[in-house]
C-alpha cells in the first residue's frame, strides 16, 4: 500500500505543481515579487495536497509521515559538516567545468534573477523566498517526506538519488547538473544527519547563489 500511496502522492504533486506553473505562463508578465510569490505558493500548495493524499491513503499521521530524521540517534557533528563542505566543493567544480560547455548557458537561466534583483521591492521577496520558503518547504517534502518514504521501501542510496534527480528536475533546466548534485548531497546530509543540517545547507547555498548573481 505505501508504494501504491507514494506514487498517488508524487503523482498529485506533479498535478498541481506544473498545472500551477502552466496557468503562471499563460498569464506571463515581467518578472516581479507578485510572480515570485505566485510560484512558490503553488509550491507550497502542491507539496501540502501531495503530503496530505499520503496521510489519507495510508492512515498514518502528518507526523510519521514526514521525520526530522532517518534514525533516533543523534548524528556526529561532523558527519553533516563534512557533507557541506564536500556540497560546495563538488558544486564548484561543476560550475567550472562545465560553464563553458553544458549545452545550456548558467547565465541565461539566472537572467530574470538578477533583474528581480535590481529592484527594491523585488529583491526583498526574493531574499525572503530563496533564503526561508524555499529552503523550508523543499527539504521537508523532498527529504523529510519523499526520502523518509523511499528509503523505508528501497536502498538508500537509490532513494538519494532518485529524490535529487527529482529535485533537480523542478528546477531550471540550465542549472541540472548543479541542482543533481546539490539534491546528492543534501541527501546524504539528511541520512546522517536530518532536516536540521539540510535546511542551513540549502540556504546558505540558495544565499551565496544570489551574492554571486549579483555580482556578476
Amino acid at each position: 500500500m505505501k508504494p501504491l500511496a507514494l506514487g498517488v502522492a508524487v503523482a498529485v504533486f506533479l498535478a498541481f505543481y506544473l498545472g500551477l506553473q502552466i496557468a503562471l505562463t499563460l498569464f506571463a508578465s515581467p518578472p516581479s515579487w507578485l510572480t515570485l510569490v505566485y510560484s512558490y505558493s503553488a509550491l507550497v500548495f502542491s507539496v501540502c495536497a501531495s503530503v496530505v493524499s499520503y496521510v489519507k491513503l495510508t492512515g498514518q499521521s502528518l507526523g510519521s509521515a514526514i521525520h526530522v530524521r532517518l534514525t533516533k540517534r543523534t548524528p556526529h557533528w561532523w558527519i553533516p559538516l563534512m557533507c557541506m563542505a564536500g556540497m560546495f566543493i563538488t558544486l564548484l567544480v561543476i560550475r567550472t567545468l562545465l560553464h563553458d560547455v553544458w549545452l545550456f548557458d548558467f547565465d541565461q537561466t539566472n537572467m530574470q534573477y538578477r533583474a528581480l534583483l535590481a529592484n527594491v521591492p523585488d529583491r526583498v521577496v526574493l531574499i525572503g523566498i530563496a533564503v526561508i520558503v524555499a529552503p523550508i518547504t523543499e527539504e521537508v517534502f523532498f527529504r523529510g517526506f519523499l526520502q523518509h518514504q523511499l528509503n523505508q521501501v528501497t536502498s538508500s542510496p537509490y532513494a538519494i538519488g532518485c529524490v535529487a534527480l527529482g529535485f533537480a528536475v523542478l528546477h531550471p533546466v540550465g542549472q541540472l547538473p548543479l541542482t543533481f548534485a546539490l539534491g546528492t548531497w543534501l541527501g546524504c546530509c539528511y541520512h546522517w544527519g536530518g532536516l536540521w543540517w539540510c535546511v542551513p545547507m540549502h540556504t546558505a547555498w540558495n544565499a551565496l547563489s544570489l551574492v554571486w548573481m549579483s555580482t556578476t
